[in-house]
């Protein structure tokens, strides 16, 4: 009979090692994917960073042109009447320059803003995968630990049954 039980406790030692090294590295497995899955999304937030930076430039680009043509219309309409650009004229026409770079600042401004956002978005992502490596290798460890004490336990039982 102690035979036996000692040949179960062989056997489930075994299979208690081989069920921890297996969900050891499962559990690596799936973090080693989360990482993965974090520094793809950390590269996709790089590139946002940058089509923000070129699609902001190219939205400030349109309105300074389209302010060009503005005041050029202006200018025209002040001439086409009569009124040089002096005086009251010339200072409603300073009035919108200065108002229309203030704008092209605050563009500028929001773009750094948005660019910036997507870069810390990016590093985080990064941090994150980083954090996901550590938990594959301390899962490895882990598993190596249980299984180790699973030996060590089924051992123990065995040596305890054939005494």
């Amino acid at each position: 009979m102690a035979a036996v039980s000692a040949i179960a406790a062989v056997a489930g030692t075994v299979i208690s090692v081989a069920g921890a090294k297996a969900q050891a590295k499962a559990q690596a497995r799936a973090s080693r994917f989360n990482a993965a899955v974090a520094e793809r999304n950390a590269k996709a937030s790089d590139i946002d960073a940058e089509w923000s930076k070129i699609v902001s430039g190219l939205e400030a680009q349109d309105f300074l042109d389209d302010a060009e043509s503005f005041n050029a219309r202006v200018s025209s309409a002040n001439r086409k009447n009569g009124w040089a650009n002096t005086g009251t004229a010339l200072d409603v026409y300073m009035d919108a320059i200065a108002e229309q770079e203030e704008e092209v600042s605050h563009m500028e401004t929001r773009a750094i803003a948005k660019e910036n956002q997507f870069r810390e978005q990016s590093i985080n992502m990064r941090m994150g995968a980083e954090l996901q490596e550590i938990y594959a290798r301390n899962y490895i460890t882990a598993g190596k630990w249980r299984a180790a004490g699973a030996a060590a336990s089924g051992v123990s039982k065995t040596a305890f049954l054939l005494r």
